[in-house]
């Protein structure tokens, strides 16, 4: 597993996307954080930590397209099957190498909170709750890019499906102003997967929600699984 996930975050880095990832993450991240706190003058990060999901929607795709299309493409894919390293073993590897790359954008904004610190009083319990939120939702849309990426060696069309998807729950929520059906209402409740995360933004520690990203990542772990045992073993 070790080697797995060595090879996995080497591999970011070897070819800079782990780099350019990290770069965009706080680039993106640096004007919000100038527009929404340090233009408007004012120390509440809750619309800060908001966008942020934005930014990891478009960024995240770009992270997990080649976790299974680059081994799929290059025909190395059977190769890591036949190292003495359990399927469940495998897939922890490479999802904890996307992981360890995610939280070094999530972390690098730290110094957001730090400046602002300087200028008035944080409300630190909201911003543990919001980095909380940021991984348990990042967690889970790692997972689904990563099961999209099993499904085809193509990295741009893994990325493309895995945004398009992300964008269509961050956006499904809107069209409950608009149908009265009990179970379409139901329906896009579960499925408006960025909605539980504002309430971490705004210092809520909502259980629920923390179960509801670890069922995500759970399902799509799962699903992952199927795929590759379909498809290469």
């Amino acid at each position: 597993m070790k080697y797995v996930l060595k090879k996995e975050l080497l591999s970011y880095f070897n070819n800079l996307s782990g780099y350019i990832y990290i770069s965009l993450f706080f680039s993106v991240n640096s004007y919000y954080f100038v527009v929404s706190n340090l233009m408007a003058g004012q120390n509440n990060v809750a619309e800060y930590f908001q966008s942020m999901s934005t930014t990891i929607m478009f960024l995240i795709p770009i992270l997990t397209m080649k976790v299974y299309s680059e081994e799929k493409k290059h025909k190395t894919d059977q190769l890591l099957f036949t190292l003495p390293l359990n399927i469940y073993s495998l897939m922890l590897a490479k999802f904890l190498a996307t992981f360890i790359i995610f939280l070094m954008g999530v972390f690098s904004t730290i110094l957001f909170v730090v400046i602002l610190s300087f200028f008035g009083q944080v409300d630190y319990l909201i911003v543990l709750s919001s980095y909380l939120g940021i991984i348990l939702a990042g967690s889970s849309f790692l997972s689904f890019g990563i099961f999209i990426s099993s499904l085809t060696e193509n990295q741009a069309t893994a990325s493309i499906i895995t945004f398009s998807i992300l964008f269509f729950f961050n956006i499904v929520v809107y069209a409950k102003n608009y149908i009265n059906n009990p179970i379409v209402l139901k329906t896009i409740d579960v499925i408006a997967i960025f909605e539980r995360y504002k309430l971490f933004t705004i210092g809520i520690f909502d259980f629920e929600a923390v179960v509801y990203y670890l069922s995500i990542v759970f399902l799509f772990f799962s699903l992952t699984k199927v795929s590759l045992t379909k498809h290469n073993i």
